[in-house]
């Protein structure tokens, strides 16, 4: 099926990629493509102050202290694609909950300048 458009209102959408050794090389490799699949998919936003598509953020994580941003919310393929080509595998343990509010604290509220979907 089609991916619905964002019409009414931005929409921000943060990935969380768990790089931990549970997920497996493999299992990680399948999760980058199945996000790059996804922001070919959906209508990027025209700019940070488009009002109407989608920007995209990605979130690693492995264990309590191991969170890296792939790339900050934005609207820019060649970003998006750029950096999960040069994403490596933590295989680490796992701390999503610390990952969580990291996200809050760095992706979410530092980077929201439009009235977007979360």
């Amino acid at each position: 099926p089609a991916v619905a458009s964002c019409v009414q209102r931005p929409v921000e959408v943060i990935f969380m990629l768990d790089g931990s050794e549970r997920m497996g090389q493999e299992n990680y490799n399948r999760a980058k493509e199945f996000i790059e699949n996804v922001a070919r998919r959906l209508t990027l936003a025209n700019g940070p102050t488009d009002e109407r598509n989608a920007r995209l953020a990605l979130l690693q994580y492995g264990s309590a202290s191991e969170q890296t941003v792939g790339f900050p919310l934005t609207h820019d393929l060649t970003v998006i694609s750029d950096s999960l080509g040069n994403m490596t595998y933590m295989d680490s343990f796992s701390a999503m909950g610390s990952a969580i509010i990291y996200a809050v604290n760095n992706l979410v509220i530092k980077e929201n300048r439009r009235l977007a979907r979360r």
